[in-house]
């Protein structure tokens, strides 16, 4: 004989089990998607990385010669596409090819690994998002464990145990127009504006020093924001067009024609290894896109753009 609650269905023999279930599943799905996004950080050499994995920000936490530390903030504030008259193309819908913040963007944050780089050993952590289609950004950020030299087209950069690098690539671009029906405002892409944040923490803004590229962001800290960027890996370098990069507070606002294949832009960061000596810490050897830093350590940015 059958026992009776065999023909009761489930939800009705015990209360509160299909909620239970729901609650069990959705808390299963919000651990795993924590997961993906949640903030990491790594370190060497006394420098660490910490990256945020909702809008992609990085604190830098770089060693100071009185053995206090400073932190460096780098996030990316605002992407734009223009025409050719400077008009702001696709800002609408859900799928937007300009957008004002990186706030809300989510982004994925791999496992933190140790590796090498031209030779050298790295800590590194990979994250990305995906933008706008197949349009996605990656940034992979590296702490070096030991000093050497690399590479940069004809150049040499000479790094330390603790130089910071990162490289943010933005791959299978879609252009306005030739490669997408962009909303609120349609066009033929022409061009892109990205806008940079950089700052040392509670130090103010970036002030200009004598060279237009040299920026004094304080802690003992300075930027190099060139003007000059490549489209063919850092063989040649050209000039963006005319008053750019813009400066506003610690926000640099890059501006690029568009471009086939790969763009590379590159502003470098350096501690000074004497505050208050009238040494500059990094200095530019006169090939466009590139700043040797004398200081430690060194963050150089490398923004690479893959457009396949």
């Amino acid at each position: 004989k059958d026992w009776p609650y065999l023909s009761v269905p489930w939800n009705t023999r015990i209360p509160g089990m299909r909620a239970m279930t729901t609650a069990i599943f959705v808390s299963l799905l919000l651990t795993l998607c924590g997961l993906a996004s949640a903030d990491k950080t790594i370190t060497a050499a006394g420098v660490s990385v910490k990256v945020q994995g909702q809008s992609g920000k990085m604190t830098l936490t770089i060693p100071k010669q009185d053995n206090g530390t400073t932190d460096v903030e780098c996030r990316m504030v605002a992407l734009r596409q223009l025409d050719a008259d400077g008009n702001k193309l696709g800002g609408g819908g859900s799928d937007k090819h300009s957008f004002e913040s990186f706030a809300t963007q989510d982004f994925t944050i791999g496992t933190p690994t140790e590796g090498t780089y031209e030779g050298l050993n790295v800590s590194k952590v990979t994250f990305s998002s995906t933008l706008v289609g197949s349009s996605e950004l990656k940034i992979v950020t590296m702490i070096f464990q030991e000093g050497g030299s690399f590479k940069v087209g004809n150049d040499t950069v000479n790094v330390t145990a603790g130089t910071v690098k990162f490289n943010v690539e933005l791959g299978s671009w879609s252009w306005c127009g030739s490669d997408a029906v962009c909303k609120a405002a349609a066009g033929e892409g022409h061009s892109v504006e990205l806008e940079i944040s950089v700052e040392t923490l509670g130090q103010g803004n970036p002030v200009s020093k004598s060279g237009k590229s040299a920026f004094d962001i304080g802690g003992g800290n300075e930027l190099m924001m060139l003007n000059t960027y490549s489209t063919d890996s850092g063989s040649t370098w050209v000039a963006m067009p005319a008053g750019y990069p813009k400066v506003n507070g610690s926000t640099f606002t890059l501006k690029f024609p568009k471009w086939n294949g790969s763009l590379i832009y590159d502003p470098i960061v350096t501690s000074a290894s004497d505050e208050g000596s009238d040494e500059t810490a990094a200095q530019y050897d006169g090939s466009p896109g590139l700043a040797l830093g004398s200081g430690v350590p060194l963050l150089a940015a490398a923004l690479a753009w893959a457009a396949a």
